[in-house]
């Protein structure tokens, strides 16, 4: 147990330290940015920016189907606090805001499974420091920073989609291997449970044997 323990206290220590270098690592890179970034580049950077962030509000309001959409959200909206802790953004109709929360999720279900699967932990856990990594990693913003980052591949409504798609599909086949895994490793700690308890029982019983003899003399 204690060993089990050890190694999750490392694997945090160790996912939390690459959230502080990456951030630190960021705000290098801004700086390095305003200096090297070319006119060309940052034109381009600015109008994959502002598509991401653009609102959908004016779009969906023009359809039924759309209104009803826009209805949706405004319950969505009163739960931007939380998301704002989650995922360091407000609520809103926009590709940053969905992307961001898809990142989000990406990184609930990887840390989850390592933390349940690979460490073995109660699920309660493993959902509570599978919660609070990415929240503190969105802290400064990270997300919405990594999907910028990530614009070149979200130029167009065809490229998000195909990335989502893929996005999904990697993520199911991971969390099945995760899966997987987990299973081995419950399977072999039963075996060697098992393989202690027999060992346990025939110490006890070379110990009975022992006191027979040495009652008989």
């Amino acid at each position: 147990m204690s060993k089990r323990v050890t190694r999750l206290f490392v694997f945090v220590t160790l996912v939390l330290f690459a959230v502080h270098f990456v951030h630190a690592l960021d705000a290098g890179s801004i700086q390095d940015n305003k200096v090297v970034n070319t006119v060309q580049t940052v034109s381009d950077a600015d109008a994959r920016t502002t598509y991401l962030q653009q609102s959908w509000v004016d779009l969906l309001s023009k359809s039924p189907v759309g209104r009803f959409f826009l209805r949706i959200s405004s319950f969505f909206t009163a739960l931007s606090p939380v998301f704002k802790v989650l995922i360091g953004i407000d609520y809103s109709l926009s590709w940053i805001f969905f992307l961001s929360l898809g990142l989000w999720v990406v990184m609930f279900v990887i840390i989850y499974r390592v933390v349940k699967e690979i460490f073995q932990t109660n699920q309660w856990v493993a959902v509570g420091i599978a919660v609070i990594i990415p929240a503190l990693g969105a802290r400064n913003g990270l997300l919405a920073k990594a999907v910028l980052l990530a614009s070149p591949f979200f130029g167009g409504l065809w490229r998000i989609i195909l990335s989502i798609a893929l996005g999904v599909v990697l993520l199911l086949f991971y969390s099945t291997y995760m899966k997987l895994i987990g299973k081995q490793l419950k399977e072999s700690q039963k075996k060697d449970a098992e393989a202690r308890q027999g060992e346990k029982a025939e110490d006890v019983e070379r110990i009975h044997d022992i006191e027979i003899k040495a009652s008989k003399r």
